[in-house]
């Protein structure tokens, strides 16, 4: 089997696969979870891959650029996106992180997808919640917004 990835109308990009792990379906989005030899595990969420093996790349990008360039970098708000991982990186700079996901079946098909899921949802500093209007807005100023960040 294979999976093509359309980059233009010119161009695409395929990948062998050995097997479909998953498939999940929501009213809003479809994530597929493949088994490859060359590059392990492969999340296609609405058409865009994720590669297990290189999580890391985009997630310590997106945080430690913030992580950097703020002197403190203590509230953050993440919307719209499914990326635990980039929660994991932002914990390192003892952050506390609002992630709005209005999409828990999606999310939680993650769970054996993202190396630190359990260790992020489960994590003293971290809220979820399905809408912004569901946090406290008037209580908290964010320092750093990511809005879809990563993988949406």
């Amino acid at each position: 089997m294979w999976i093509t990835q359309e980059i233009t109308p010119y161009l695409r990009k395929e990948y062998t696969i050995e097997a479909k792990l998953l498939d999940v379906r929501s009213e809003h989005n479809i994530l597929e979870i493949f088994k490859s030899k060359d590059f392990g595990e492969i999340a296609m969420l609405n058409r865009q891959l994720l590669f297990k093996n290189f999580l890391h790349i985009e997630s310590e990008l997106l945080a430690h650029m913030g992580g950097c360039t703020k002197k403190e970098l203590k509230e953050v708000l993440i919307v719209d996106g499914f990326d635990l991982e980039l929660a994991h990186q932002l914990f390192k700079y003892d952050t506390r992180i609002d992630f709005v996901q209005a999409d828990e079946k999606i999310l939680d098909s993650f769970i054996s997808f993202f190396p630190h899921f359990h260790e992020v949802k489960n994590n003293k500093n971290f809220t979820h919640a399905k809408q912004l209007l569901d946090l406290d807005i008037n209580k908290i100023r964010f320092d750093s917004l990511l809005a879809r960040a990563g993988y949406s």
